[in-house]
């Protein structure tokens, strides 16, 4: 069976790979292609910042061309996992602002009380630039983020990507997945998410390697300018995702990886984890 070309969805510039880059890196090992298309990767358009966007970028500590510094950041995270980058360059929540020019969102916990039909204008923005942009026909399955934590730019992919591949093909299920948002899923303050987000979907869950782990750890670890905003420590990173390897051993091989459908998907596992039912990752087809 030939090899394919998936396409992940992610919000932010790190989004995707904290969340799936061990499923990438084996995707890529064999021998599948793999782009992550992000979504809001703007500069500021504002003549000054937020609050809220001034102290975040205080976190950040990478000068004042943020977004230049973290699309530079995303480009060799992504190399490193042998996966090429798509940047959308809508403007993300911190940036966007009400018609009478006031920020639209002011503290930290707004991000994270999604009311989208505030925000349908960014939705329909990010549908048209995904339509632009993106050729659904070159792609065996397209992985968008399930929205775990509420966050609002989380969330306007997840709907941005559905409406997409809706006006494509008339319908969502055929080469649509979605993965657990890390590392909101692990701060565990969502705890209705399965129910919200998940219900009626079939869990496939993978069986990946400890070196795929190891991958997507070290790709992290060149989102310099997250990981302060994200992490207390290096220490903090590593265990946390540690913690979120499902059934992670240090004395067993393997560990599972999550995805979820709408429909049942046939089992797969990773060559050196287990056995392959189907050798090639188009399992959701």
């Amino acid at each position: 069976m030939g090899k394919s070309h998936f396409l992940f969805m992610s919000a932010h510039l790190d989004d995707a790979i904290i969340s799936c880059g061990d499923y990438m890196c084996w995707l890529v090992q064999e021998g599948n292609a793999v782009t992550i298309a992000t979504v809001f990767t703007a500069e500021n358009s504002h003549p000054s910042l937020s609050w809220l966007a001034k102290i975040l970028h205080k976190k950040f500590n990478i000068g004042s061309q943020v977004m230049y510094v973290r699309r530079r950041e995303d480009l060799s995270a992504a190399n490193s996992l042998g996966a090429d980058c798509i940047h959308l360059n809508v403007e993300e929540c911190i940036y966007r602002r009400k018609p009478d020019g006031t920020p639209h969102y002011q503290k930290l916990e707004e991000l994270f009380r999604v009311d989208l039909k505030s925000e349908l204008s960014v939705i329909r923005e990010v549908t048209t630039r995904m339509i632009a942009q993106l050729d659904l026909d070159k792609y065996a399955q397209v992985y968008i983020p399930l929205g775990i934590g509420r966050h609002v730019d989380h969330c306007i992919t997840r709907r941005a990507a559905e409406v997409w591949l809706d006006s494509v093909h008339g319908t969502t299920s055929s080469k649509l997945a979605y993965y657990e948002d890390l590392p909101y899923k692990s701060y565990g303050f969502d705890q209705d998410w399965r129910a919200d987000l998940a219900c009626g979907f079939s869990v496939n869950r993978i069986r990946l390697s400890k070196n795929h782990l190891k991958a997507k750890i070290r790709a992290i670890e060149l989102y310099k300018s997250q990981q302060r905003l994200l992490w207390s420590s290096r220490f903090t990173m590593f265990k946390q995702m540690l913690g979120a390897s499902l059934g992670f051993d240090q004395h067993q091989p393997c560990y599972g990886f999550n995805l979820y459908t709408s429909y049942n998907p046939v089992s797969l596992t990773s060559k050196e984890s287990g056995t392959i039912n189907d050798n090639s990752p188009q399992f959701f087809k």
